[in-house]
């Protein structure tokens, strides 16, 4: 069984990449975090959420899920901007705020991003979570590229990986159905 979720760690990859015109479309705000839910949603203790706040100008179940659970920021007054491309680096603080929240164990290291100044402040601290728990890593380079988006596939890569490290299970989990 280790073995397995080995290979399919392996097999998923570990980095963000910057997504160009010739690989996917870049994802929305809204569907990054509706595709992440769908697979975190398996994970204890986001299998019992409630919707308690919700954005203004965003009703989609899975973004006000999220900002319920502390895991999403919105941009300011209540708005979400849920059709605004997602930018890796507002992403990889999603990921390292969700890490924290479950208590993952991180690999704390010393490390700084060669474009670390380029972070937002606002992000750092979430980005670097998201990084000592395996989240986008780029083993090619040392550099984040933290204004670039992310693609789908990206987004379940390091999502299922982050469910099959958390879980030791494989994904997609048993069902009753």
């Amino acid at each position: 069984m280790k073995k397995v979720l080995f290979l399919l760690v392996l097999c998923l990859g570990f980095t963000f990449v910057t997504a160009s015109a010739e690989e996917e479309k870049a994802l929305t705000r809204s569907d990054f975090c509706t595709q992440m839910y769908s697979i975190v949603k398996y994970m204890d203790p986001f299998g019992e959420l409630e919707i308690t706040k919700s954005f203004d100008d965003c009703d989609a179940k899975a973004v006000n899920l999220m900002l319920s659970a502390g895991i999403v920021n919105g941009v300011g007054d209540n708005k979400f901007n849920p059709d605004e491309a997602i930018t890796r680096e507002e992403a990889t603080a999603i990921f390292g705020r969700f890490c924290k929240s479950i208590n993952f164990p991180a690999n704390l290291s010393e490390f700084e991003y060669v474009d670390h100044a380029e972070i937002s402040d606002w992000a750092k601290d979430d980005v670097y979570s998201a990084y000592y728990c395996g989240i986008a890593l780029n083993p090619e380079s040392d550099t984040f590229e933290p204004k670039a988006t992310v693609t789908a596939t990206t987004v379940d890569k390091n999502t299922i990986w982050l469910y099959v490290m958390y879980t030791g299970n494989e994904y997609p989990p048993a069902t009753d159905n």
